[in-house]
């Protein structure tokens, strides 16, 4: 309906689209090809989530970033519904819902701060068995890449979000928008979905906040200041979409397609698992 609204001609004033008419015929202009001809539809920035729309929320993003400076602290947080407190507060038919926050007290400004901070190793088995518990249920990437090749991280025969990890014998300042975080090469593994994991593979996170709030919880240091595009994008994802692999392991059952359904950030699509389609 909203894209309706844009697309109808008594709308036209309205959204003063007689400014893009330059635009247009320099756009048509340029086209050799019948086929790529079509009516073009320009949403204004009253649009949410449109081109317009993000760039102007990126601006005023930056806006903030010129007085207050950049942030340190990245975090990202998935609710645990079977949390004993929302259970309690939850009538029939209720969702849970979270609102945790987090104000670092001082800036970090030095690999020895990020490391009181940020862990991205295994804690050892023996002393914490607790806090290891709870890595491995929430903080370990994947498996992907030579593990698992079909995995939906995989972009270009690589993990989209470079896993795993290269070993570290230390904290340090990278090329890229978080530290390069301390993972020994030692002998602590982890077996996740059938698979011996090491450091390598251990998210970033903070352990008193996994263990305070039992769920994933994502924390990263922010060392460079490209770290605030990233997570305007973050928040601003823009509307549902649906990522998934069509593929049949059976080549019996080519032509007799199975369906599945999948919901995906309150996506409801159906997902064929056939090859003929």
């Amino acid at each position: 309906m909203r894209l309706d609204f844009f697309r109808h001609k008594s709308n036209k004033k309205r959204l003063r689209r007689a400014n893009y008419q330059g635009l247009i015929d320099s756009i048509v202009a340029g086209v050799q090809q019948v086929g790529k001809v079509g009516k073009r539809v320009y949403l204004p920035s009253t649009f949410i989530g449109g081109p317009k729309d993000m760039r102007h929320r990126y601006l005023n993003l930056m806006t903030l970033v010129q007085e207050f400076g950049k942030p340190d602290i990245f975090l990202t947080m998935t609710c645990n519904p079977n949390w004993p407190e929302i259970k309690e507060l939850l009538q029939p038919g209720e969702e849970s819902h979270n609102r945790p926050d987090f104000l670092p007290e001082y800036k970090l400004l030095t690999p020895e701060a990020y490391d009181r901070m940020v862990c991205s190793e295994l804690p050892d088995k023996n002393e914490d068995s607790y806090l290891y518990s709870l890595v491995v249920r929430h903080m370990m990437y994947g498996p992907c890449g030579e593990l698992n090749p079909k995995n939906v991280c995989i972009k270009d025969e690589r993990c989209k979000n470079h896993y795993p990890k290269n070993f570290s014998e230390y904290t340090f300042h990278g090329k890229g928008i978080y530290p390069v975080y301390l993972r020994r090469a030692d002998k602590r593994q982890a077996k996740v979905k059938g698979h011996m994991l090491n450091n390598q593979w251990v998210i970033p996170y903070n352990p008193t906040l996994l263990a305070e709030f039992d769920c994933h919880i994502n924390v990263e240091g922010c060392c460079h200041i490209k770290a605030v595009k990233y997570l305007y994008k973050y928040i601003h994802k823009g509307h549902d979409k649906v990522m998934f692999r069509i593929a049949c392991n059976d080549p019996a059952q080519v032509g007799r397609p199975e369906v599945r359904i999948i919901k995906i950030r309150n996506t409801r699509v159906t997902k064929p698992m056939d090859d003929s389609v």
